[in-house]
């Protein structure tokens, strides 16, 4: 081999290695949340909403893809639009780097800063402005609405907190649809047949019967109708065919 103008192959030539996974810094990504929407990567704009494990979201572009049935894998825990919350940030200056900021303290919001969201009212500012005002009635600092520690949402967990959040979302939606659909079928169960001896049975017709004479009875009777079950009312043949031409019998 060689002095024949080719050249050796090496072993990386050769050997096919696994290509490296490229991390992104943590910084990057944590910043990123307080410019981009999660699901499209577009730049947050109101109304913004946020789903239960912290993530916020053009509420726009969450609806459409609802409709559309375009979930990505990822938002599996997002079925319909109960699952999201509208939040009220406050507005950054125009033009600034990071749109929203805290109502109270007017930190911005920029991933690193961390903050909090009432799931029940939608309510966002910073954990600092949150635990230097909060009271011991659990009242919302920003409208006063009560509210429970499970309402309490932190928007700047890392992938690895939110993943068993998720899971636990999805495992909770499937088990409330299973027993929703049980529940339904309960409810359209029809009712058991009764069976009943002869003896049982003459005087329950007997009743049905007279009831059903007792509502005939209330209603006149034309002479045609007579003459199906009475010798004495007859009616002519004649006006028979008259009325039958007249009414469309043949």
């Amino acid at each position: 081999m060689g002095n024949d103008g080719g050249s050796i192959p090496g072993r990386k030539d050769l050997v096919r290695e696994k290509p490296k996974e490229v991390k992104v810094d943590d910084t990057v990504l944590a910043r990123s949340k307080g410019q981009l929407c999660s699901m499209t990567k577009e730049r947050l704009k109101t109304p913004i909403a946020m789903c239960r494990t912290g993530l916020l979201y053009n509420k726009e572009s969450v609806l459409k893809a609802l409709l559309e049935k375009n979930i990505p894998n990822q938002f599996d825990h997002i079925k319909k639009l109960k699952d999201i919350r509208t939040v009220k940030f406050a507005e950054n200056v125009a033009g600034a780097e990071f749109p929203l900021i805290c109502p109270i303290s007017k930190t911005e919001y920029n991933g690193l800063n961390v903050f909090l969201a009432l799931w029940n009212c939608g309510c966002v500012f910073s954990e600092k402005a949150f635990n230097a005002i909060k009271g011991k009635e659990n009242k919302c600092i920003s409208c006063g609405e009560p509210y429970k520690a499970e309402d309490i949402i932190n928007l700047n967990l890392s992938q690895k907190e939110q993943a068993p959040m998720r899971a636990k979302l999805v495992v909770d939606q499937t088990k409330k649809k299973k027993s929703s659909k049980e529940e339904s079928k309960g409810e359209s169960k029809p009712s058991k047949k009764v069976k009943l001896d002869e003896d049982q049975a003459a005087p329950v017709a007997q009743n049905i019967l007279e009831k059903i004479n007792e509502e005939s009875d209330k209603y006149p009777k034309s002479n045609v109708y007579r003459s199906l079950f009475h010798k004495e009312h007859s009616i002519d043949e004649k006006k028979l065919m008259y009325l039958n031409v007249r009414h469309g019998i043949r």
